[in-house]
Parts: structure tokens; sequence; C-alpha cells
């Protein structure tokens, strides 16, 4: 991303407010992902995305595709306001590190091994301080019958299931999770971008964004569906996958299902982070602009 110094803040904000339009967007999308990863209710018996979603509906009615809104803007706000809006900062950390140890200059900021492992640095950051609001997120979304608002279920967590420590429940996965998608998406994101435009392809524009957005949006689903599966199943709460951890839930998936078993939900996450990254970063690069900060 571009080198100028963000105000913290700002950087935050934009950052959040883009992620939290790319995920009211696909809001239901990424309520089919989840059920389908646990793998219960509408969704059981192997069902797949389309017919999954159609017994939903009809066993639950329309709204259950709604179902956590509230929660994801919240979790958008906080973790991927986060994660986005450190970026350019972590950027500028491993750059100067990568500088320092191979004697280079200050063009270290635009290798990939630079955006990769600050995206990693980025993603953990968000979501070691973010787990929370995606724990809210996911125990509503879980829901199989609606009322259980938000402020009841937090107080769920808080005195059911450990006090503080229940609300870091499964963030373990959810950073490892986090850190993969970022380091796949905003680095792919910023160095597929660099490359069209180095290359003369494409001017700075819609056009450009847009390209690189798909590039960052498979990139994303493709690095980060095996860690997303595991979190969604420890995070639910549910009594068949407390006290695993996440190489567990992924082995005993594995166990069960075969080897493509944390893959299930796949579709269903690609659909839901193709669209959620190209929305962010269109609205991102306006916001960026809106407010006097170089594009990406």
């Amino acid at each position: 991303m571009g080198g100028s110094a963000l105000d913290g803040f700002t950087a935050w904000f934009i950052a959040g407010a883009s992620n939290a339009t790319g995920a009211t967007a696909t809001h239901p999308i990424d309520v089919v992902k989840l059920r389908m990863q646990l793998g219960d209710g509408a969704f059981g018996g192997g069902r797949g995305a389309f017919a999954g979603t159609a017994a939903l509906v009809r066993e639950e009615g329309v709204t259950a595709l709604a179902r956590g809104l509230h929660a994801s803007v919240l979790r958008e706000m906080v973790y991927a306001g986060l994660r986005l809006g450190c970026y350019d900062s972590a950027k500028g950390i491993v750059g100067g590190v990568t500088s320092a140890l191979t004697g280079g200059g200050s063009g270290a900021d635009g290798l990939l091994v630079t955006k990769v492992l600050a995206g990693a640095l980025s993603g953990a950051f968000g979501s070691a301080l973010g787990s929370p609001t995606e724990l809210l997120k996911v125990r509503l979304q879980s829901e199989t019958v609606a009322g259980r608002g938000i402020v009841e279920t937090a107080v769920r967590i808080t005195t059911r299931e450990g006090g503080l420590a229940g609300w870091w429940r499964g963030a373990v996965p959810f950073v490892q999770r986090s850190s993969v998608l970022t380091a796949a998406q905003i680095a792919s994101y910023d160095h597929t971008k660099h490359t069209l435009l180095d290359q003369g392809l494409f001017l700075e524009g819609m056009p450009l964004h847009f390209t690189a957005s798909m590039v960052a949006g498979f990139a994303a689903s493709a690095a980060s569906t095996p860690f997303d599966f595991a979190k969604s199943r420890l995070m639910s709460g549910r009594a068949e996958y407390r006290g695993q951890s996440s190489v567990q839930a992924l082995t005993n998936a594995i166990r069960e299902g075969g080897i493509l078993a944390p893959y299930r939900g796949f579709l269903a996450n690609w659909m839901r982070i193709g669209p959620h990254t190209i929305v962010t970063f269109l609205v991102y690069e306006r916001l960026r602009i809106a407010v006097g900060f170089k594009p990406v």
C-alpha cells in the first residue's frame, strides 16, 4: 500500500467501514458457510450449499439468513478494521527489518515476502484482539431458533462459559485462520495490483481494483478454509467440539469425512470471501482517496 504515514484512528475506521460494507452484502452466504461447516440441521446428511440453503429457509424462515448481522458488523469494525488498518504499519516494520537483515535499500516494502509477512502480522494482531466479536457472531449465526439477541448471548457466554476467558474460546484457530487469510488476501491484492500497474496493463481505477480483488478473494478462500472450518466448530459451543484443539478438530473431521472434510463449505466460503473482498477493496480505495490517503 502507499507509503504515507496514516493516522491510526482514521486508518482503522475506513478499514472497518469498508469491511462492514462487504460483510453486510455477503452475510447470508456467511450464515450458509457456517451451518455447512457444522453439518447439522438443514445441512445434515451432507447437503450442499444450494440444497441446504433451500432447506434452511424452509425450516427456519428467510430471516435465518440475516441471523447475527449486527454482530457481524461489530466484528468487521473491530477485527477487520484492525487487520486491514494496521497493514501499512506492519509492512513498514517488516520492510525495515528485511532491509536491515539483507542490507537492501528502501525497496523491501515492494517484495512479496514482505507483504505476506505483514499481512500475517496484522491478521494475527487484529484477530487476537477481535476474537470475542467473532465468537459472538458465530454463536448467533449457529442458532437454529430465532430469538436470542446479542445481549442475551453475551451474558450467557460470560456467566456460563468461564467469565472473560470464555470470550477467547476458539481464539487460537481464529488467529491461525486470520493470519493465513490476511497474508493471502491483502498481500495478493497489493502485489497483483502493483504488478498489473508496473506492466502497464491497467491504470489506477475501478477495473484494476476489481481485478486485483478477484485474485485476492480466491487466494484468501483457498488458504483459509481449513482454518475457518476448525474455528467455526470450536467457537460454536456445541458439546461434541468442546475441549478440542484446532488440530484435533481437523483430524477428527478427516477421520470421519475424508481428507477433503476440512474443505467442507469451501464453495460457500469462496462465494462469501470473493464478493466480500471485491466490495471491501472497492469501498476502501474510494475512502482512502476521500480522506486524502494514497491508493493501496
